[in-house]
Formats: C-alpha cells, sequence, structure tokens
C-alpha cells in the first residue's frame, strides 16, 4: 500500500498536465509583478528599440510620488523629440518643428511596450503562458515568459523579467520564429528619488507653437451609425471594443472606425467613402510588425490595420458588411 501511494504521488507530481498548469500559473504570476513594476517603480533606463528596418534609443525616466506618476521619455537617435507625462496630462515636444502637442495620456507610449492587458487571465482560449529559460539581460538575472498564440492569427510575446525587481527587461514579438520587433533595456537604474530638473525639458517652450490635440466627433444624419458595420468573420477571441463616426463637417463624408481586440493584439478598421475619381488601394502592406489590408466594397474603402499577422487583417477586411438599419 505505501509503495503504490508513493507511486502515484510521484506520477501525479510529475505528470505533463499538471506541470503546464503550473507552469501557466507561475507565468501569470511573474507577468503581473512586471505590470506592477512598470507602474510603481523609480526607473531611469536606457533602452533600443528596432521596428522593421528601424533601430532606435531612447531614454525613459519614471518616477511615482504621493502625488502621481511622472514619466520622460527622450529620443537619443534620429529626430529630436521628448514625451512627458504628468499623471493624465502629455506633452510632446518636437524641436524640429519647433512645436508643442498638449494630449492626454492614452494606453500606448511611443517606443515603449505595454504588452501586459488588464484581465490577462481571460485571454487563455487564445494565448498560452509558459515560463522560458532563466538568462541574463544588461548583466541583471531575468526570467523569460512565453505568449504564445493558439493559432496563426496572432504573434508570439518573448518577455524577459528582472528577478530582483520584476521590471521589464527585454520584450521580443515573433512571428513564429522570426523576430519582427524588439525592445531591449542597455541599462537601468532604480534611484529612492529624482530630482524635478530631470521631468524638464530640455529646450525652451517659449517660441514654440502649441497645439492642444482633441479629438472631435460631430454627429451626422441619422442611418449613418457605426452599428450598422459588422465584421462577419473574426479569428477566435477577437471582439468589438470601440467604434466611431469622425467628420469634418456636418456635409462631409464620414471616416467610420471600428476597432477589434482579444485582449492583447488590436486590429481598427477603416471605412470611407471614394470621392471622384479617387482610386481605391488593394491589397497587403507591411511595416515592421504592423500589417494592413486594403480592399473596396461598393465605390468605399476598406481598411484593417494593426499588429497582427497578414492573414487576420485580410479575414477582417475582406469580412466587413453593411448591414441594414430594422424599420
Amino acid at each position: 500500500m505505501i509503495r503504490a501511494l508513493f507511486a502515484f504521488i510521484i506520477i501525479t507530481l510529475f505528470s505533463p498536465a499538471l506541470a503546464k498548469d503550473i507552469s501557466h500559473q507561475d507565468a501569470l504570476a511573474w507577468l503581473q509583478r512586471m505590470g506592477e513594476a512598470l507602474r510603481n517603480l523609480n526607473y531611469d533606463g536606457t533602452f533600443v528599440y528596432q521596428h522593421g528596418s528601424q533601430l532606435s534609443a531612447m531614454r525613459i525616466i519614471h518616477g511615482v510620488t504621493a502625488n502621481g506618476e511622472r514619466e520622460r521619455l527622450i529620443s537619443l537617435t534620429g529626430a529630436p523629440r521628448e514625451v512627458i507625462k504628468n499623471n493624465d496630462k502629455v506633452l510632446c515636444i518636437l524641436p524640429d518643428t519647433r512645436s508643442v502637442i498638449v494630449e492626454k495620456a492614452g494606453q500606448s507610449k511611443p517606443g515603449f511596450p505595454h504588452i501586459l492587458p488588464q484581465q490577462i487571465d481571460k485571454i487563455s482560449d487564445v494565448y498560452r503562458f509558459q515560463l522560458g529559460r532563466s538568462g541574463r539581460i544588461s548583466g541583471r538575472a531575468a526570467q523569460q515568459i512565453l505568449i504564445l498564440p493558439r493559432d496563426e492569427y496572432r504573434y508570439s510575446y518573448h518577455i524577459w523579467i528582472d528577478n530582483q525587481t520584476g521590471m521589464l527587461l527585454k520584450a521580443d514579438l515573433r512571428n513564429n520564429n522570426h523576430v519582427i520587433e524588439q525592445f531591449m533595456f542597455t541599462s537601468l537604474e532604480f534611484p529612492q528619488q529624482f530630482d524635478d530638473s530631470l521631468f524638464t525639458p530640455n529646450v525652451s517652450q517659449q517660441e514654440f507653437s502649441s497645439y492642444r490635440y482633441e479629438q472631435r466627433i460631430v454627429e451626422g444624419p441619422r442611418g449613418t451609425g457605426q452599428d450598422n458595420w459588422e465584421v462577419q468573420a473574426l479569428p477566435k477571441g477577437f471582439a468589438l471594443i470601440g467604434h466611431q463616426n469622425k467628420y469634418q463637417n456636418k456635409q462631409s463624408n464620414p471616416l467610420h472606425q471600428l476597432v477589434y481586440s482579444d485582449g492583447l493584439s488590436t486590429v481598427s478598421v477603416f471605412i470611407e467613402a471614394l470621392s471622384g475619381r479617387q482610386k481605391a488601394m488593394q491589397g497587403a502592406k507591411a511595416m515592421g510588425a504592423v500589417n494592413s489590408y486594403s480592399t473596396e466594397l461598393n465605390g468605399l474603402q476598406i481598411t484593417a490595420v494593426g499588429e497582427v499577422p497578414e492573414a487576420t487583417v485580410r479575414m477582417i477586411s475582406e469580412s466587413v458588411r453593411y448591414k441594414e438599419a430594422s424599420k
């Protein structure tokens, strides 16, 4: 009896199903820890960002105080630019055009990947989470986490997280085994506090033109609502998360935008009437990890674009249809 019980324990502990479940839960715990580190730690680092054939270097300074969250992103290569965030206010400073753009904080940061969904446990139907190998990134011990798609309609993510702090150190976006986008810190420090001067731009803004970006939507005539547009073929897990009509004025044709997401990847669909002799765009285009697919439907230009494989935007673009409003 004792021998049988011991054999049962050994088989149970080392069964593939249980090991897989443990790996899944451990991977989720690492990702949740990373999300907290990105939001709550003070850090000052330099990272490189490869997107397609473009390679850029940037510095990020992130601080948390009793007054909230501050962040400064500085371009170290190419055209000079800075992005300064103070809670929900964002300043984009473009010295080469002598302009400053003021807007509210969005979900993404230019050149700094935010790959963690808010409800990561709810995307397990379309992604698998696994512990990868241990290693070192920029001289720091790190744990690799794999986010792997269950089908061909989304990319995989290979993420390295700092053992000590939980900070994101490196992230690869991959299509099969091909790296199509990469982010990696080359230096990283965790100061206890920052001097306020580190969140002050290097240039004076007094002679710059200032622009306040506010998305404005003008209501159009009845019967043109975005609810009448639908995508009839979606990869599993994708759902509509946003839609709107944009008008330059009340007499203009609307630009319809539908936004679909699987909780990690996002695809936008744009629908616009062709005017005059305007020729419709057709087929696929790619820029790094971003793919788009355009087609024409009854004099309308339809384009689906997102950081997903070509097969995904093709499926979505070709299945856009207009449904007549019920009487």
